[in-house]
C-alpha cells in the first residue's frame, strides 16, 4: 500500500500566557478517504504496520518546521511497537499512546516504552479517561504527560460529576509530577473551568484548529463571568 500523507499541526498552549509550547501532528491523507477508515481498511488487509510506518514518518518529519522551543506530539498505535521511531532530537518528541487498545499487562509494549525513554523520548497517554486509558494505565506506564479526553472536559463547568472526576485526576497527576493537558477545549467556560482546577496546558478548537503550519501564540479567551465553580457532590 502506497499512500501520500501529510500531517496537520494542532497547537498545545500555555493557558496562562497563550504561548504555544507544542504541536500535535495529526494525520491527513491526499485521497477522499478519511484517515480512520483508511487505517481500518489497512488493518483488515494485513497492511497496518506499513501504513503506521508511513504515518509516523510523516508526523516526525514536521519537527524541523517547529520553533526550537516547541515539542512535537506524535500518536503511537500501541499494536505497532516494532515500527521504528527515529529522530535526531528525541528530547523534543512526545510519543502519545492512543486509547484504542490495551496497555496494561502488555509486556512487549512496556519493554518498548522503557527503550523509548532510554532513547530520550517522553511518553504521554492520549484521551485519559476514555477507552483503555484509566488509572491502571497511568500507574503502569507512569507517563510524563496525560491528555484528559474530551468526554471529561465537555461541560466541565456545569457537571459536578465531571468536575469531581477531573479534580481527582489533576490532584493525582500533580502529586506524581505528571503534566496535565486538557484535550478538546471548545468553549470559554470549559477553558476557565480547567484553568481554575490547575490545568495549565490546553488543546482544542476554541484555541486553534489543526493547520498546515506551526504558530507561536494564541489569544487567551475572556472569562465569560466571574464566580466559583460548582462544588463536587458530597
Amino acid at each position: 500500500m502506497t499512500q501520500r500523507f501529510r500531517s496537520a499541526l494542532q497547537p498545545i498552549i500555555d493557558g496562562v500566557t497563550g504561548r504555544v509550547i507544542a504541536h500535535e501532528a495529526l494525520m491527513r491523507e491526499a485521497s477522499i478517504q478519511s484517515p480512520l477508515s483508511l487505517i481500518a481498511d489497512a488493518e483488515c488487509s494485513g497492511e497496518g504496520s506499513p501504513l503506521e510506518s508511513q504515518v509516523r514518518q510523516a508526523a516526525l518529519g514536521r519537527l524541523p518546521d517547529l520553533p526550537t522551543d516547541q515539542k512535537l506530539f506524535v500518536n503511537i498505535d500501541t499494536r505497532d511497537i516494532t515500527v521504528p521511531i527515529t529522530s535526531t532530537q528525541p528530547h523534543r518528541i512526545v510519543l502519545e499512546l492512543t486509547e484504542r487498545h490495551p496497555i496494561v499487562n502488555n509486556r512487549p509494549l512496556l519493554q518498548q516504552i522503557l527503550k523509548w525513554r532510554q532513547s530520550g523520548y517522553a511518553i504521554a497517554l492520549d484521551n485519559y479517561g476514555c477507552g483503555h486509558m484509566g488509572l491502571s494505565a497511568l500507574v503502569t506506564v507512569k507517563p510524563d504527560a496525560i491528555k484528559i479526553g474530551r468526554p471529561l472536559i465537555q461541560n466541565l463547568n456545569t457537571d459536578p460529576v465531571r468536575l469531581a472526576a477531573v479534580d481527582g485526576v489533576v490532584t493525582l497527576a500533580h502529586r506524581l509530577n505528571i503534566t496535565v493537558i486538557a484535550l478538546g477545549v471548545e468553549t470559554q467556560d470549559e477553558f476557565w473551568a480547567a484553568r481554575d482546577m490547575g490545568i495549565r496546558w490546553m488543546q482544542g478548537f476554541l484555541l486553534a484548529y489543526p493547520g498546515p503550519e506551526p504558530i507561536t501564540a494564541v489569544s487567551i479567551p475572556l472569562r465569560r463571568k466571574a464566580g466559583p465553580l460548582i462544588p463536587p457532590p458530597c
